[in-house]
């Protein structure tokens, strides 16, 4: 039995019950009789425009039957509308499809055998078979599987005809001059490329050859707010600078409903306007730009896994981007799939991330954590290394060096050989950390969305600084860190000095704002207020923010520091609470703290219980879709709590809380109101996983010393 909670309404999400929506729209060549089907008889399912093989499981209902699909791992329900017998056992409509006049256009399409395609010229020329006409373009497939859209009126004469006996209605006529002239440009052909070929990383951390890497020339710019041209209020966007050339780029990729399109503002900001913008087609949009403004990196968008698996390369001139290359970085994962009309990749195919090197190189990470470094020319795979989960890359600021989260700590490789030029250890690093570079390339800081921060110094390897910041980086995205300058970072929205280890400024969560950079000591960032959209750039913290701190001694913000007494008090009486409290008792004293029965200072952990909340389980069994029902359940949320009492207030503090699962697998004999309250309790052990910082700053003096954003 599986158990899905549900948020706010009943959610149909049974897996194939889509297959059925348009099934009364188009009805099969023959009908079904399901009296007449035993387990096993072969079958085909129309899945969108095409056809799947299938084999019978079982009827459902005068209109339903579960059948087993090729392209699907459990049974499924189908609609007899969408069923078939195989061409074989249809009589009539089979390999002579295409001369049947009671066959469906599908049937004619599919009898059809790969033939030679040319555009009116004769000077372009491709083997490949019909597939189906979308408005004004014809969908073929070439051998390789490749789908490629000619606009109709580019064909031959005679590849008009041959459509046209197809798919009648479609129209053979050639539109006036001017419409042929707007067309979009040719699609580039899919390079093959094999990851395999490309040497496979060791990390060693034996030695370090690590050298600063600071960043070769000062690249700031005047502050600027400049207006931008409309953007679509659901759009994603993305912020390039080219400091060197003095210009911008902000791309906002729309991908919903038949909208399919990202649009590319050029901005000069000597001259503070917007000097061109340029339209991507295809299901691409652009995710990177050469610093030296000659590459354009596009990924493939779509909805759901498997469909960002695709990377293209453009090489822009002037106003103009020419499409180069593409490729599968990942495609050794498995081949693509039509699904409901779309390709789609197995879902570790999925390119996660992706930046230029250079102007030469193209780093790329996948969905599986596998991250690869490619040679623009010939897209030849150099090198190749498996990060840890959820872990992204970062480069030094003279991009010859590459920082990564791996399962042996932080590697740092020299990005254009892979080889290794230091680890540093991560213990207890609490989760998936962001990483960065000073400017000068002396120091390497380490931040995990949960707050835990850390600060080493490049040149003797030690750890320099670790300390605690706000889990939620003081926004709802602590997406990226950067360095503004030798002693401040940007986390999300926060300023962290970590000469005072703690935060001394938050800009403030600013609402549409979609993409932001760091250049030196300025954010920049896409802000879209109502009515229109910006882009804004200003040095942080303000001036008066760092004359302030300059007057505050390092050491007068910190409350706690190593080398102080603390007694430990676990407030939770359960079978793991000693082993929680050794837990802890082995941590505090190995970084330098004194844990003594009594003290002043007190860590105290403890687990309380939280508000009562309903939540709606829809059930159902594997391999019958169909038979569900809703069940609606109370569940009491519990906090873990884990926090520094000192002179009787609170000066740190972390929570964990535990509720109802959004899934669950049920036990014999289990009901979902037990199963859903056992998933919300909490024990000792997660103590064991919440990281505790040794030194804090006072919160009291903070506040005194930041003003207000």
């Amino acid at each position: 039995m599986f158990a899905r909670r549900l948020s706010g309404r009943l959610v149909l999400c049974t897996l194939g019950l889509a297959i059925g929506v348009c099934g009364a729209l188009a009805q099969a060549a023959d009908t079904i009789d399901p009296s007449k089907l035993k387990k096993g008889d072969e079958l085909e399912v129309k899945v969108g425009r095409n056809w799947v093989k299938a084999t019978f499981v079982e009827p459902f209902s005068s209109q339903l039957i579960h059948v087993k699909r090729d392209d699907f791992p459990v049974p499924v329900g189908a609609f007899l509308s969408d069923v078939r017998l195989p061409a074989r056992g249809r009589g009539g409509v089979g390999a002579s499809a295409a001369e049947n006049p009671f066959a469906t256009e599908e049937e004619r399409i599919a009898a059809r055998q790969p033939r030679t395609w040319s555009d009116a010229s004769g000077k372009f020329k491709v083997e490949a078979k019909l597939l189906r006409v979308d408005g004004d373009n014809v969908v073929i497939k070439r051998a390789d599987d490749k789908e490629l859209a000619v606009p109709l009126a580019r064909l031959s004469d005679a590849d008009k005809k041959y459509v046209a006996s197809i798919v009648p209605g479609t129209s053979t006529d050639s539109p006036a001059e001017e419409s042929a002239e707007a067309m979009p440009a040719r699609e580039v052909e899919l390079t093959e490329t094999h990851l395999g070929a490309a040497r496979v990383v060791q990390i060693s951390g034996r030695d370090w050859n690590y050298q600063p890497d600071a960043s070769p020339t000062e690249r700031k710019l005047r502050n600027v707010r400049i207006p931008l041209k409309e953007i679509e209020f659901l759009a994603s966007v993305e912020l390039f600078l080219l400091p060197d050339q003095g210009r911008a780029f902000v791309a906002a990729a729309l991908s919903h409903g038949s909208e399919q399109k990202a649009t590319v503002q050029a901005i000069d900001l000597q001259r503070g306007l917007v000097v061109g913008e340029g339209v991507f087609s295809n299901e691409v949009t652009p995710i990177d730009m050469s610093l030296d403004g000659k590459w354009i990196l596009a990924r493939s968008q779509g909805f759901g896994t498997g469909t960002s698996a695709e990377l293209r390369l453009y090489e822009r001139k002037g106003m103009n981007a020419e499409p180069k290359v593409a490729w599968v970085p990942y495609n050794h994962h498995g081949p693509a799939t039509e699904w409901a009309g779309r390709w789609s990749y197995p879902w570790n195919a999925d390119v996660e991330w992706a930046k230029f090197l250079g102007s030469e190189h193209v780093v790329t990470l996948s969905h599986d954590n596998e991250l690869a470094v490619w040679q623009i020319d010939g897209l030849k795979p150099i090198y190749q290394a498996k990060l840890s989960s959820w872990s992204r890359p970062t480069f030094s600021a003279g991009e010859n060096y590459l920082a990564m989260t791996v399962p042996e700590g932080i590697a740092i490789l020299h990005a254009a050989t892979g080889a290794t030029a230091g680890v540093l250890p991560q213990e207890n690093a609490g989760g998936p950390s962001l990483l960065a570079f000073s400017p000068d390339g002396t120091k390497l800081a380490s931040c995990t969305y949960q707050g835990h921060l850390r600060v080493w110094d490049l040149t003797t390897q030690k750890l320099i600084r670790e300390f605690s910041v706000s889990p939620s980086g003081g926004s709802t995205s602590a997406r990226d860190l950067a360095w503004l300058d030798d002693k401040l970072l940007l986390r999300g929205d926060d300023v962290v000095d970590v000469e005072h280890y703690c935060t001394v400024w938050s800009s403030g969560t600013t609402p549409h704002r979609e993409a932001y950079a760091v250049l030196e000591d300025q954010l920049w960032r896409v802000e879209r207020p109502h009515g229109g959209a910006l882009i804004t750039s200003m040095s942080v913290p303000p001036a008066s923010v760092r004359d302030q701190w300059a007057k505050v001694p390092a050491e007068a913000a910190v409350v706690i520091r190593p080398g102080m007494e603390v007694a430990v008090d676990i407030q939770v009486a359960d079978q793991y609470a000693d082993e929680a409290r050794q837990a802890i008792v082995d941590s505090l004293t190995r970084r330098g703290m004194k844990v003594v029965p009594e003290a002043d200072l007190k860590l105290v952990a403890k687990i309380e219980l939280g508000k009562t909340e309903t939540m709606n389980y829809e059930t159902r069994q594997f391999g019958r879709p169909f038979s569900r029902s809703t069940t609606q359940v109370n569940v009491q949320r519990q906090i873990g709590t884990l926090s520094y009492e000192l002179g009787g207030k609170t000066v740190w503090k972390r929570e964990q809380h535990g509720g109802a699962p959004w899934h669950m697998h049920l036990k014999e004999g289990e009901n979902i109101q037990q199963a859903a309250q056992d998933k919300a309790r909490l024990d000792s052990r997660i103590f064991q996983k919440m990281w505790v910082p040794v030194t804090v700053a006072d919160k009291d003096k903070v506040a005194q010393a930041t003003p207000s954003s």
